[in-house]
């Protein structure tokens, strides 16, 4: 798996394994991805900011070996950006 992007966005490459079993997209990449839901995978694939071999996909797309997957994400997560922790006492 590969980043790169600028300051607004990160683009990663996942190459798929040469023993992989057909396995739907979106859960294929629930494994891959930590901290990224399935549903923030299918509103990417719905977007068409994730391609699979430079090509958009649908969910029930299921992954073959050596596919090539592109995925284009904001760098940060708005939500989370304004986040701020607090000291509470326990």
């Amino acid at each position: 798996m590969s980043e790169a992007g600028s300051d607004d966005i990160s683009i990663k490459t996942i190459i798929v394994d040469a023993g992989q079993n057909p396995l739907r997209i979106d859960k294929y990449l629930m494994d891959k991805l930590m901290y990224v839901t399935r549903n923030k995978i299918q509103q990417g694939l719905k977007a068409e900011a994730i391609l699979v071999n430079q090509a958009a996909v649908k969910a029930n797309y299921k992954v073959r070996p050596l596919d090539k997957i592109t995925i284009v994400m904001p760098a940060h997560d708005d939500e989370a950006a304004g986040v701020q922790p607090q000291n509470i006492p326990l």
